[in-house]
């Protein structure tokens, strides 16, 4: 009975906050605590499905859109908490609804524009998990976002960017595993004939393979398992 009621309670708070988010939002009077506080209830995990259902991911590709540093940063934070959701029948209708809303398209343009650190941590961190399935993974590759991956790639030597990289080249793993497999890229079968082969030209015209050698000499842990 306890339980019934405390998920209700969250369930009404959560919705509740989401509305009054949208509301502000359409009125312009966002303020920087009110991008917090949107940005902190993302982070709370039993929080994100009632957030993406009651509409609140549009908000934040808006936010990405309107390449205001203030909106960017906490709506890039709090994409990255619902895209990071453990369950993973959640993560599927997440993720999805992640393509829907055109989100891939907006993170791929952060990467190609001078964002902070931690923006780009958290947009490398979002793309390699949507990778990981076929749907999304065909997302990705048709926001061309294989030139700036590969990019990331070469400021392994930063031991700030080493998190960084390690997302962007777990990305591209997948996104060759994918190439290579024909049948893991979602729809790009239909859409073009090359459309899987101009992922593994990109990743070698970008000199990725080199890359990939000089991490798995300099590096340990994961980093080097993934190069390898």
């Amino acid at each position: 009975q306890d339980s019934m009621e405390i998920q209700e309670l969250t369930e009404s708070s959560v919705t509740l906050i989401t509305h009054f988010a949208k509301l502000i939002h359409h009125e312009g009077l966002m303020t920087d605590m009110g991008y917090n506080i949107v940005e902190q209830l993302c982070e709370v995990d039993v929080a994100r499905p009632i957030v993406v259902r009651e509409g609140l991911m549009r908000i934040l590709v808006d936010w990405i859109r309107s390449k205001d540093p203030e909106k960017v940063r906490p709506a890039a934070s709090a994409l990255r908490y619902l895209i990071s959701i453990e369950d993973l029948y959640m993560a599927g209708w997440i993720h999805s609804q992640v393509v829907n809303e055109g989100a891939v398209n907006e993170l791929v343009k952060l990467l190609r524009e001078s964002v902070g650190s931690d923006v780009r941590l958290a947009v490398s961190q979002m793309i390699s998990a949507l990778c990981v399935a076929p749907h999304t993974r065909a997302a990705v590759v048709e926001a061309r976002c294989v030139n700036y991956l590969v990019a990331l790639l070469f400021e392994h030597s930063s031991p700030a960017s080493k998190q960084m990289v390690q997302f962007a080249a777990s990305a591209l793993v997948q996104l060759a595993a994918g190439s290579m497999t024909g049948g893991g890229m979602g729809n790009l079968e239909s859409s073009s004939s090359n459309d899987q082969d101009h992922v593994l030209t990109e990743i070698i015209d970008g000199w990725a393979h080199g890359s990939f050698v000089q991490i798995a000499i300099e590096h340990k842990g994961k980093l080097r398992s993934i190069a390898v």
